[in-house]
């Protein structure tokens, strides 16, 4: 069999998956001084694991690796309805701070939570944003992202849940799958290692250096065909396999995702400071949350979607056919403040959130009532960023 006709039989394998795939180089471009620099200026806060520096070269991983393959997996799920919210005193009043944000957040209920649709309600044609976007397009152009905001999030009566997290977990999904590609080609001779998110291996870089997407200015994956609703896997492989010329960037001038995120930890675009992350603070930082965060922190119990649900490519987001990923019932904060270990492993075990653990998801709920209680306290960070209310 020849690498052509390996590639085409790992493609019929995809489609057959419900999955993307990609091929990429063994010396794609990393941005290894990037990383490292980031490691050294600490950005990655306690995720130690980050640091192996067998990540800048797949072959100080697998010595033998002649090409990488790069599936992509869609997770997105039209988000949970909540009831209309209502009127509250001072929710209006955001300061003199511009907030593009909360600007969002004041559009129709109906809009803004985005719940039957992930269309716009003034949109470009699909040809006209992908011109845009490779010609670098004008934030004032570009469509309100889907939901405002909204979209995507499990949302209970008080606390919101990252959309990757609704169902069962994706590295096990996900895994699964690729340990049926590596059978596959190891019938064909090659050796393999799959990981996801896993294995010391940037994922994000060797998938940009395929046409499944780019990487946005928010360092995240952006696909035309699912907006940035992709689940990352790779697979290391002996055999050799014709690479991909990699995707064009097509974020243009948009900065859409800057501007919606809560704590300002995108710090330039394509840069990304964990320790300010609500995504970071809320799953993977051990210990007490800094105070400087609590209230941009709002009623997020479990990650943030909030660069995701801004971003424009969303137009083309459709929702996965994967039944494991279908969302459960998970409790809110207050609720979850009254859990034991035993209803903990009821509701989550299966789920990412499993991985956090009982105490750590009561710290975050903590957070989160006390931002419910307290919605009129100053809006302000101890380092002068302006902070949005809780929605």
């Amino acid at each position: 069999m020849t690498p052509d006709e390996r590639r085409a039989e790992i493609e019929r394998w995809a489609k057959e998956e419900n999955l993307e795939v990609g091929f990429a180089p063994v010396d794609a471009e990393l941005r290894a001084e990037y990383f490292e620099k980031w490691i050294a200026e600490g950005k990655h806060g306690n995720m130690a694991w980050m640091a192996n520096k067998k990540r800048v070269n797949p072959k100080w991983v697998m010595p033998e690796c002649r090409s990488v393959v790069v599936v992509g997996m869609n997770y997105f799920q039209q988000p949970t309805p909540l009831p209309p919210p209502t009127d509250r005193e001072g929710d209006n009043d955001r300061g003199s701070t511009p907030n593009p944000a909360a600007a969002r957040s004041q559009q129709p209920a109906e809009t803004r939570r985005g719940l039957k649709s992930h269309g716009y309600t003034s949109t470009p044609s699909s040809a006209s944003l992908r011109d845009e976007g490779s010609q670098g397009a004008s934030p004032e152009t570009i469509p309100p992202a889907v939901g405002g905001g909204q979209g995507g999030w499990a949302e209970t009566p008080n606390g919101k849940f990252a959309a990757y997290a609704l169902g069962e977990d994706y590295h096990t999904v996900l895994l699964e799958k690729l340990k049926r590609l590596c059978a596959l080609m190891e019938s064909w001779g090659g050796a393999q290692k799959p990981y996801v998110d896993t294995g010391p291996v940037l994922e994000k870089r060797f998938a940009a250096a395929t046409t499944l997407d780019w990487q946005g200015k928010n360092t995240l994956l952006i696909s035309e065909e699912y907006g940035p609703w992709l689940l990352l896997g790779v697979v290391l492989t002996t055999l050799p396999l014709p690479a991909d010329n990699p995707h064009a960037d097509r974020c243009g001038r948009c900065t859409r995702c800057r501007d919606a995120c809560p704590t300002h930890a995108i710090t330039a675009p394509y840069q990304l400071d964990a320790r300010r992350c609500i995504a970071y603070l809320t799953i993977e930082h051990k210990g007490d949350i800094p105070q400087e965060f609590h209230v941009a922190i709002g009623d997020r119990l479990f990650g943030c979607d909030d660069c995701l649900t801004a971003c424009p490519w969303n137009k083309f987001a459709r929702e996965s056919q994967e039944m494991k990923f279908r969302a459960r019932d998970y409790p809110g904060a207050e609720e979850t403040l009254t859990m034991d270990e035993a209803g903990f492993e009821r509701i989550f075990a299966g789920t990412p959130i499993e991985r956090l653990g009982l105490e750590r998801l009561k710290r975050n709920a903590r957070i989160v009532v006390g931002n419910l209680k307290t919605k009129n306290r100053p809006r302000v960070s101890s380092d002068g960023f302006q902070l949005p209310k809780c929605d």
